[in-house]
């Protein structure tokens, strides 16, 4: 067994200790075994599944899920695999959180609100930007286009990281209001 199979069994495991080492295995070795990864569809399935860890101790293996995927979107034989699993758009709109209230309804573009607590440890600004990346790369694809535009509350999500109110531009959420360029320009490019 090689160490990419015995990162992908880890994957599968119901310990998040060993999800989260096959995680960070399959994340340093992503480039050089794309091919493998993205022939495995129950590890592509878990993956996606992934991206809808919100837990504060799950954080590492979320990202390190959503890092493969962008990876693996990027080549179109596997986009389309990515593409293909029932739920996929949804779970790569969890990705996309910003300053908004969790709770908010998916249909509006809403108020910014500041996190306390565990959410300022949260790398909000991170998963977005895989989030929108993946979209990107999906969004090659002209199918998935219109896939990504049916999916109730993502084209507002988007359109939220370009709108700010006053509150955010004061001098002490500089760095917030940066990073959410940041994510934004990124995605651009």
């Amino acid at each position: 067994m090689d160490m990419v199979s015995f990162a992908m069994e880890l994957l599968g495991s119901s310990y998040p200790y060993e999800q989260l080492i096959g995680a960070r295995i399959l994340r340093q070795f992503a480039e050089d075994t794309l091919e493998k990864i993205g022939i495995n569809l129950p590890v592509i399935e878990r993956l996606v599944e992934m991206l809808n860890w919100k837990d504060v101790q799950e954080e590492e293996i979320r990202r390190s899920a959503a890092e493969i995927l962008s990876k693996l979107a990027g080549k179109i034989q596997n986009s389309l695999k990515v593409s293909g699993i029932t739920g996929a758009m949804e779970l790569i709109l969890s990705l996309l959180q910003n300053t908004r209230s969790l709770g908010e309804a998916l249909d509006e573009i809403g108020e910014k609100k500041i996190f306390h607590g565990h959410h300022l440890r949260y790398d909000y600004c991170r998963f977005s930007n895989l989030g929108l990346l993946i979209l990107k790369k999906l969004s090659r694809d002209h199918d998935y286009c219109g896939k990504i535009g049916n999916t109730r509350g993502l084209v507002p999500k988007i359109i939220d990281f370009m709108h700010t109110d006053a509150i955010l531009l004061k001098d002490e959420n500089v760095e917030m209001v940066l990073s959410r360029v940041l994510t934004v320009k990124r995605s651009c490019n």
